[in-house]
């Protein structure tokens, strides 16, 4: 054989490894997998514990602690959503002009978060007509953050 089909056959030999390891990689990066992790580790998505406000709301409702509260008639929105929820009534029980009223997270038409003030849907918080009410979402979702 001479020297330059000896190049050929080695670059081609070395495209092929690169390919296969291409569409492997390609066809892994597809997949999720929520239940592989190692035995003494929490999956990533389980990683952190509930705040404090959703832990004192789960045991007022004697519902033990769970990853988010969650009572009969509201909108379920994303666990972190329900985290924060809990976090607003805990702000809005502080707040002698809010405690009386009603919010709710859920999720909208299009995925994202729906603020359900008083019976009326939102899908922005600037829609929200309570400017406390506002600030007081705001604010949870600054403690939310902080604490992660």
């Amino acid at each position: 054989m001479s020297d330059t089909l000896l190049i050929i056959l080695f670059g081609a030999g070395i495209l092929a490894i690169f390919v296969v390891i291409f569409l492997r990689i390609l066809r892994t990066s597809r997949q999720i997998n929520l239940t592989d992790t190692p035995e003494d580790e929490k999956p990533e998505w389980l990683r952190s514990d509930p705040p404090p406000e959703t832990i004192e709301e789960t045991q007022a409702d004697h519902e033990g602690i769970s990853l988010y509260d969650f009572d009969q008639g509201e909108d379920i929105a994303a666990a972190f959503a329900e985290q924060i929820e809990d976090i607003i009534h805990t702000l809005m029980r502080e707040d002698p002009e809010l405690e009386s009223l009603q919010l709710d997270l859920g999720t909208g038409p299009e995925g994202g978060i729906e603020y359900h003030f008083q019976g009326q849907a939102y899908a922005h918080l600037d829609q929200i007509p309570n400017e406390r009410m506002r600030a007081v979402i705001k604010r949870a979702v600054e403690i939310y953050n902080s604490r992660e």
